[in-house]
């Protein structure tokens, strides 16, 4: 039977301070509740040696099952029987396959005793922090990518991507369209100003824009980029918080998060793991922890009673890591992969990155030097529509357009000197034959 604590406040406040040492629920023994009022609670309490766990969500103690205190026990046992603690999937043989049943509030409390055996031979802010000297070492970056989607059938995207101090950026996509059509797109950002150009068969459309800040989320994140695949890029740029495309947002805001003690072997290489109840990132040990792949589970199996069994509702596998520098290992190529319940492949997403380049030296123009010779331009900054010309800039243009009008004024300011000049000298000259003729007569 639910025992309702009365004080709601109290025990909203010792539920958050739970959280914070690593668990939404807990649980405690009849003796060890003293907070209520009721006496037939204390009886029931009294009489019942199971232990009460308490659910936030519903605001109170609720009994525990049966097999609560046993798989506890397994658990604790696990690491003198093996040698190592249990791993997320010792956990799910556990829960799923020896025959207990546990309640969906219960589960996760195991989790926590899992993750409270661990001993592993690095934490989770040592891994953090080596993601941000990765992080900090990036200063330019350019990739040229291709992306095969099966739920875009119509070819392969081809697409570039490049930033600069996580200030300015470039990003182009070109693919075809349902109807048949060629999409074509660049946007970039530079230190004064946003542009773009839509392409066309054989013409092209630009607009040039004062930066407002919402580029970066419009045009300037790209999920297929590598740097975003390893989880070394700092997704804060753009305003965003995807936790699974960035590591160290990932260990600084998930408790439920552990590192496991036992590594595991992926394709041939040694892996540490970090682990969540849905969630688990393979990082090779030989290549500065780096991630090699990432898969994320069905959540319905964690609260689900009746679900005896959990699968990867995606699996992102990053291959043929290359080292750049500074630590940094980036995939040749990215396949991510999406299940249904069945564990059916629902779609399937491959990267190739033909070229990636860090810390060359990309210069500002590089993010100014976008519009192509010929394509109409509407700039608001200057309240123009114009054609591009080949210029660097549309400042030299309006230079040149300055120069070109100030040479036809003198042009025209010398013909009509030179005019004024003749018929002075031809008055004068009129002028002096008359005074002579006069003299002579």
């Amino acid at each position: 039977m639910p025992v309702k604590i009365q004080n709601a406040a109290t025990f909203r406040f010792v539920a958050a301070a739970l959280i914070c040492f690593g668990g939404g629920f807990t649980f405690l023994s009849a003796q060890e509740v003293q907070d209520t009022s009721e006496p037939r609670a204390q009886k029931e309490i009294g009489n019942n040696n199971r232990p009460l766990i308490y659910d936030i969500e519903k605001e109170e103690f609720v009994r525990a099952s049966d097999d609560f205190p046993k798989v506890k026990e397994r658990v604790a046992r696990f690491k003198e029987e093996n040698g190592k603690a249990p791993n997320l999937d010792d956990y799910y043989d556990i829960i799923f396959n020896e025959g207990y049943e546990l309640t969906g509030i219960e589960r996760p409390l195991i989790w926590f005793d899992v993750c409270r055996a661990q001993q592993p031979p690095i934490s989770k802010e040592e891994i953090r922090e080596i993601y941000l000297a990765k992080r900090e070492s990036v200063k330019d970056f350019y990739v040229d990518f291709t992306v095969e989607d099966s739920r875009e059938p119509n070819g392969v995207k081809e697409c570039r991507y490049a930033v600069k101090n996580n200030d300015m950026f470039l990003h182009e996509i070109k693919k075809t369209e349902q109807d048949g059509q060629i999409s074509h797109r660049l946007s970039a950002l530079n230190k004064s100003d946003f542009r773009y150009v839509v392409f066309s068969d054989s013409s092209a459309d630009a607009g040039i824009q004062n930066r407002t800040g919402n580029e970066f989320g419009a045009d300037g994140f790209c999920f297929q980029m590598p740097l975003v695949k390893s989880m070394i890029f700092d997704q804060t740029v753009f305003g965003l918080n995807w936790k699974s495309y960035d590591m160290p947002m990932l260990l600084e805001g998930m408790s439920s998060l552990q590192i496991m003690e036992k590594t595991e072997m992926y394709e041939g290489n040694e892996c540490l793991i970090i682990a969540g109840l849905s969630e688990k990132f393979y990082l090779d040990i030989q290549k500065d922890y780096s991630v090699c792949c990432a898969e994320f589970f069905d959540e319905d199996a964690l609260r689900n009673t009746d679900i005896r069994s959990v699968h990867p509702r995606s699996r992102r596998v990053l291959r043929n890591l290359v080292s750049y520098g500074n630590g940094i290992w980036l995939p040749s190529e990215v396949e991510t992969t999406y299940y249904d319940a069945d564990q059916n492949v629902t779609s399937r997403e491959r990267i190739v990155y033909n070229e990636i380049r860090i810390n060359q030296g990309l210069k500002d123009d590089f993010f100014v030097d976008v519009i192509p010779d010929g394509a109409y331009v509407a700039d608001s900054i200057r309240d123009m529509v114009y054609v591009w010309g080949d210029h660097p800039s549309i400042g030299s243009l309006i230079k040149e357009t300055v120069k070109s009008k100030r040479q036809t004024i003198f042009r025209n300011l010398s013909v009509v000197c030179g005019l004024c000049f003749l018929a002075c000298w031809g008055f004068i000259e009129w002028r002096k034959k008359r005074l002579l003729k006069e003299n002579a007569e």
